[in-house]
Order: structure tokens, then C-alpha cells, then sequence
């Protein structure tokens, strides 16, 4: 690790600042040149960051090489990019809404519709807000990202798509999502828990497919965030199993899960390729660190709770998983509350 006082960060460098969930240190990583390193199935011996899309096929799978690490040191960050395009409106939403779920009576069992929502950039502090998340969203993975090719990404994810440790990995189906005073006292609809089982299904194939024996622990409720009098939970089931030998092969045949695209999974994405009408860009792709602090450990996160920087707006990714039983209105309400998780940080820094 480099000793330095402060770091001084541009979107033209390339960097990843990242904190795990549920840990106290915060690391940087920094990539010499601006080079798109292509990433395959090579990086998983190699040290750096990942950060994909949703669609390989639209934007580039791009991996942040180690040149230097820093832990626990401030930084500041400013883009001169701005944001010029608008965002969706409800009325044009609530349309869209409807066209899912006629499609979804003709054969879906479940897909997921997403937006953007643009909130003022009022030169807001991004290590403050960078600090501000990590100290709000403990148990979910915190991260800055910054590449030319690529923009700046910032967020608090809750969702796992897969880690490794000591020849041990863990990935989740998290699916299903309310807005409660207390978690505890949560009570699921039949849409919620089909919508996360059907994520269940999926994972559980793909490891039956591979002869993978694994252990499952769910579905529970978990705490995705939490503020002074609302908590934002999910349902999620955890399964943990012996390493594979290809962690290359099995991450590419999870993502994208139900829980971001839909179920059938192949019919689900060229629906939402044909019609949800914008490029999701690295928006519910995956990121996330590759052998920083110890060999063989990874730790990828689904992006989700997330935005792009600019100069005058955040950009904010909201989307939600709709099966036969969803209600238009109610779904709008879903990704209104899931924007709060940013919102409510972003405010209370003004």
C-alpha cells in the first residue's frame, strides 16, 4: 500500500474506489494509462477490478489493472462531463409498464423493466458522498468508478452475484422489494415471492447443471438500506458451495440472472433489448474486485442502487422485476423508493 496525503481524481484517470460490505477499510486502485483492458477469463489470476455491462454485446467488459493501492486516504473527484439528455416520465413509464406485463401473460414468467432519473449535481462533494454511503449502506458494496471509455459509476449495491474465499463461493437470489417501518413485521405478496423464486430456480439449474453441490440458506429477509424511519428489504437466498474450476465459465452462465433480466432468460433480454427503450449501459451488469488483498478471493456485485456522475446531474439506474400479478402504479411507486437509497444521501450533503 502507498502512503499519500490526498488523491486528486478527473474522469480523465482510471481508478476503482470500492469498500466491502460489512468492513471498515475502503481501498483505491489505479490503473497507470487509459487503456480498455479487455476482460476475460485470464484477469481471474491477474490483480485489478472488473467492472461489466449488461449487454457485452453494447458496451465492453473493461478491467482496471493494478499500478497502485491505496487504503483509507482522501481523495476528490471532478468530471467536466455533462448530462444532457432527459429522463423518463412517468405517464411514458406507466405505458411501458403495461407492454411488459401484456407480454408477460403471453408467455413471460417474470422480466424487469428499468429507467433513469436525473437528480441535481450541485457541486457536490464525492468523497463526502462517497463516505456518506459507506457510512448508511454497511452491508452493501460501496464504489466509486471511473474509466474515459466507460464514465463514472457510483452506488451501494446490496446484491451478490458471486464471491470466493479459501476455495469457498457464495452467490444469492435477491429479488422481491418493499419499503417497511419495520422488517421484522414484513409481510410478502404471492408476486414477490414467485419474482424470487423464480431468481431461485435459475441459480439453483445453472449449479445442478454443473454438478455443483451446494447449500441453501433462505429465503430471508434482507436489509438493502435503512434510514431514521423506512427500511428497503428484499428476499434472498444464499447458497455457498466448493469452488468450481472455471469461475469464469459459471459467472458467464448466471449473469444476467432472472433478478435483472427475466425468466426465460434468453427470450426475457431481446424483449428488453427490443423495448425498454434506452442502453442500460453497465447498469445491472457486475463489478467488483479481483485478488486485491489476497490471491484467489473475488467479489463481484450485481450494479444495482447506482448512477453516473456528471458535472450537473447524477444519473440514477431504478428498475424492478414484473410478473403476471404486477400493478403498474405500484411498480412506478417500487423504483421511486429504490431512488431514495441515492436521493436521500445525495440531499443530505447540499
Amino acid at each position: 500500500m502507498k502512503d499519500q496525503k490526498e488523491l486528486l481524481l478527473t474522469e480523465n484517470d482510471v481508478f476503482a474506489v470500492y469498500r466491502l460490505p460489512n468492513e471498515e477499510d475502503f481501498f483505491i486502485i489505479l490503473q497507470n494509462s487509459k487503456k480498455m483492458n479487455p476482460f476475460d477469463k485470464t484477469c481471474y489470476k491477474k490483480q485489478g477490478f472488473v467492472i461489466f455491462p449488461y449487454d457485452k454485446n453494447k458496451n465492453e467488459p473493461v478491467f482496471i489493472q493494478v499500478d497502485k493501492v491505496f487504503k483509507n486516504i482522501d481523495f476528490s473527484f471532478k468530471t467536466n462531463i455533462v448530462y444532457k439528455n432527459n429522463d423518463i416520465e412517468k405517464q411514458d413509464y406507466i405505458k411501458r409498464l403495461n407492454e411488459f406485463i401484456t407480454a408477460i401473460k403471453l408467455g413471460f414468467r417474470k422480466i424487469v423493466l428499468s429507467r433513469t432519473k436525473s437528480v441535481p449535481n450541485n457541486n457536490t462533494d464525492i468523497y463526502r458522498l462517497f463516505r456518506a454511503l459507506d457510512k448508511k449502506y454497511k452491508n452493501a458494496f460501496v464504489f466509486l468508478v471511473n474509466h474515459p471509455g466507460v464514465g463514472t459509476w457510483m452506488g451501494a449495491t446490496p446484491e451478490t452475484l458471486l464471491s470466493t474465499k479459501n476455495k469457498i463461493t457464495r452467490t444469492i437470489a435477491l429479488a422481491g422489494t418493499q419499503y417497511v417501518d419495520n422488517p421484522d413485521d414484513t409481510l410478502w405478496e404471492d408476486k414477490e415471492i414467485e419474482e424470487q423464486k423464480s431468481v431461485m430456480d435459475f441459480i439453483e439449474k445453472i449449479l445442478k447443471d454443473n454438478n455443483i453441490t451446494f447449500v441453501a440458506n433462505g429465503p430471508n429477509i434482507k436489509i438493502a438500506a435503512r434510514n431514521d424511519k423506512k427500511s428497503l428489504v428484499h428476499l434472498a437466498t444464499d447458497y455457498t458451495f466448493q469452488s468450481p474450476k472455471s469461475i469464469f465459465n459459471l459467472i458467464s452462465q448466471l449473469h444476467p440472472t432472472p433478478a435483472v433480466s427475466g425468466f426465460p432468460k434468453k427470450a426475457s433480454i431481446a424483449f428488453i433489448n427490443k423495448n425498454e427503450g434506452y442502453d442500460r449501459e453497465y447498469y445491472t451488469g457486475y463489478l467488483g474486485p479481483i485478488n486485491i488483498d489476497e490471491q484467489d478471493k473475488i467479489d463481484l456485485f450485481v450494479n444495482l442502487r447506482s448512477m453516473k456522475v456528471f458535472k450537473n446531474n447524477f444519473l440514477l439506474f431504478l428498475g424492478g422485476g414484473l410478473n403476471s400479478q404486477s400493478i403498474p402504479e405500484k411498480e412506478w411507486e417500487e423504483t421511486q423508493n429504490k431512488a431514495k437509497t441515492l436521493e436521500e444521501v445525495i440531499n443530505s450533503l447540499k
